[in-house]
């Protein structure tokens, strides 16, 4: 039975410094597989997804008729506690214990613990139980703790006999944004806070501090329909001036499949909550834009595994599976998409790698690349193939580029000079995600390398044990990088802060939002001035490619007017080929003027919105030059115009610059 108690200050505070002071070291995280409900009663401690923990003073831990008894005496030094947590990786929604104190010392405590986040920071939810000096009672209150384990915000008292069993939960409601707090299925407090979200690793445990014993008949964690969730994951920032917050990360369900959205499915069914040090954005002064893989500019490496090993797999079938594959993942790539060709063999002549074709806009040389190659075999050097195919990334990573290297294998390395810790420093260094794909079937697999150089690179490892499933593994491949998506806004902030981003997808929102921190540098610049990422042209064959991609657009923008300048070089107008891309300027429309203009006009463009705007083929016919172009300043009014940040290419009322052809 309850009995309702004055709050006892002293008290209260007491076993908020006891919850600061007394945390032992996290536990390594292990996955413990289970659907939505763990329940143990605690007949022994074998098998079970648990980390104990008996510091200072506190005692080993106990199974005494199919309770779990945690205990701590206060030995003169430091704080005795002992505790248990799940140490299981997951989106805990709630906590409960069947559960009982005991015992006599003015310092004692025990708590129920499940962590959460709140606006992207560790919080804790907790029931503590102290107590009362001189009495059989103990003082039960919930409370909510910051990530440094200080008071945020507690509720009511009640009191409770000692040796009294009371079923005690904590239920988490990410939609709701509500913590309940609960004792034999009675709502005691429900606490209302912002942003409230689970997390992997969402800790929680039973602890006991200072004295006395707690015993739990019973545990249970559990979670709300993961089918109803949605996950952020491989977040990262491209902040730019001028002003432009960036923000790229993948979209998920919470079994970790991608979710797969067109612009179309953007703009129906998600919602973005953006936030600068808490603060919601003005819309309408800082829209938030939201675009799919297929309006990013992102660069994919092939490394593909051409030796004798591979192709005795699947009985001899090992390489032609893998051209297939490759030629799967190559062409689900959108036309602005580049992608480049690196193998390795073993060939006993001393090339055992080599550049089948650099980056390309063209998906057809690329696959024809990959299958016409035929090697010799011998010994391999994956991992320096892997570093040369590293490579081919600038040195210095473009802010807003994806940077992907793919690579397949069975494992076998005979003799690169790189090892995987430098492969790994290397990607890092370029910005570059490795996903890689280990094929079991010879047993030559170094799973665990290939694990570590995804894992800390941001990519992901795929393993199959048939060469034969190579295509659905590549096109899981080409889902991840679909699942790819960027949001912006430009900032109206001169100082630095942190920007948090929630999503909602059909009303649903993220279990937890992404987080940045926007330094003082980025917030420069002037945000009428149209930012063009100076073009790159990339060569297959007869015609070249490359295109016009707007890192920010400004106001007022309703049209675009631009010309190549073929005066000088061995080429015609007539051997150019310029058309929209489908990105900011879709429903535009180009047509050719006198002079030899472009003129693309629509729709008012959106403030601060990025994207590819024109893709140009130039048939160089083998010849090597500059191609000049000019972009017509004069059509915009109040300072706004277009440039790619070098001041010293702005003429006048013109964009002036040169692109280089490389013909052969």
């Amino acid at each position: 039975m309850f009995r309702s108690s004055v709050p006892r200050l002293l008290i209260l505070v007491l076993a908020g410094l006891l919850v600061a002071s007394c945390r032992p070291p996290s536990s390594a995280k292990k996955r413990f597989d289970f659907q939505t409900v763990f329940v143990d009663g605690f007949n022994s401690f074998q098998g079970r997804a648990w980390q104990p923990f008996a510091v200072q003073g506190g005692r080993d831990h106990k199974i005494i008729n199919g309770r779990l008894r945690l205990s701590a005496e206060d030995q003169g030094f430091g704080v005795p506690r002992s505790l248990v947590r799940l140490k299981s990786v997951g989106f805990y929604d709630s906590a409960e214990a069947l559960m009982a104190v005991n015992g006599q010392d003015e310092n004692a405590a025990a708590e129920l613990e499940i962590r959460y986040t709140e606006d992207g920071d560790d919080h804790y939810a907790v029931w503590s139980i102290a107590w009362i000096k001189d009495s059989n009672d103990w003082t039960i209150q919930p409370m909510i703790l910051d990530e440094d384990f200080g008071i945020v915000q507690s509720g009511p008292t009640d009191q409770v006999q000692a040796g009294d069993f009371h079923r005690y939960r904590i239920a988490i409601d990410p939609q709701r944004e509500t913590l309940e707090f609960m004792i034999d299925g009675v709502v005691r407090w429900q606490a209302d806070r912002s942003k409230v979200a689970t997390q992997p690793g969402s800790r929680l445990g039973v602890g006991q501090y200072w004295g006395g014993y707690c015993e739990i008949d019973e545990f249970r964690a559990e979670r709300r329909d993961l089918a109803s969730h949605v996950l952020l994951d491989n977040t990262r920032s491209a902040h730019a001036q001028p002003s432009h917050v960036r923000i790229l990360f993948n979209l998920r369900d919470a079994s970790g499949n991608p979710l797969l959205l067109d612009k179309s499915g953007l703009d129906a069914r998600v919602q973005i909550d953006a936030r600068e040090d808490g603060a919601p954005l003005d819309r309408a002064e800082s829209p938030v834009h939201l675009r799919a893989a297929a309006d990013l500019e992102l660069d994919v490496v092939l490394v593909l595994d051409y030796t004798e090993s591979m192709r005795a797999a699947g009985g001899g079938t090992g390489i032609d599976e893998m051209k297939a594959a490759a030629q799967r993942i190559i062409y689900s790539l959108a036309p602005n998409h580049r992608v480049a060709v690196v193998e390795f063999h073993d060939n006993l002549g001393g090339d055992d790698f080599s550049t089948l074709v650099p980056f390309t806009f063209d998906k057809n040389e690329a696959v024809a690349a990959v299958r016409d190659f035929e090697p010799f075999h011998g010994f391999s050097k994956l991992w320096d193939a892997v570093d040369h195919g590293l490579q081919l990334f600038p040195a210095t990573p473009v802010a807003g580029r994806l940077n992907v290297l793919v690579f397949l294998s069975d494992g076998f390395d005979a003799s690169s000079s790189q090892s995987p810790g430098q492969v790994i420093a290397t990607a890092q260094a370029r910005s570059v995600r490795v996903h890689s794909v280990g094929v079991e079937e010879q047993r030559f697999l170094d799973q665990e390398e290939m694990e570590r150089v995804a894992a800390d690179t941001g990519g992901r490892f795929f393993t199959t044990e048939a060469v034969g499933d190579l295509v659905r593994v590549f096109g899981s491949i080409g889902q991840e990088l679909s699942a790819t998506y960027q949001a912006a806004w430009v900032s109206a902030r001169s100082v630095g802060f942190t920007a948090t981003l929630w999503l909602s997808l059909d009303g649903i929102r993220s279990l937890s939002p992404v987080t940045s921190s926007v330094l003082p540098d980025v917030l420069s610049g002037d945000s009428r001035q149209g930012r063009i990422e100076p073009p790159t042209a990339t060569t297959s064959g007869a015609t070249a490619d490359f295109f016009f991609v707007a890192e920010h657009l400004p106001r007022t923008v309703q049209e675009l007017r631009f010309r190549f300048d073929t005066s000088g070089v061995p080429i015609e107008q007539s051997d150019l080929s310029v058309s929209l891309s489908a990105g900011p300027l879709a429903g535009w429309t180009l047509v050719q003027e006198g002079g030899d203009w472009w003129r693309a006009s629509g729709p008012l463009l959106g403030f601060g919105d990025f994207g590819p705007l024109v893709q140009i083929q130039v048939a160089h016919g083998g010849q090597d030059f500059d191609l000049p172009f000019i972009w017509d300043n004069s059509v915009y009014a109040n300072g706004v115009l277009f440039f790619a940040g070098d001041e010293g290419e702005l003429v006048g009322n013109e964009w002036q610059s040169t692109i280089s052809i490389i013909g052969n």
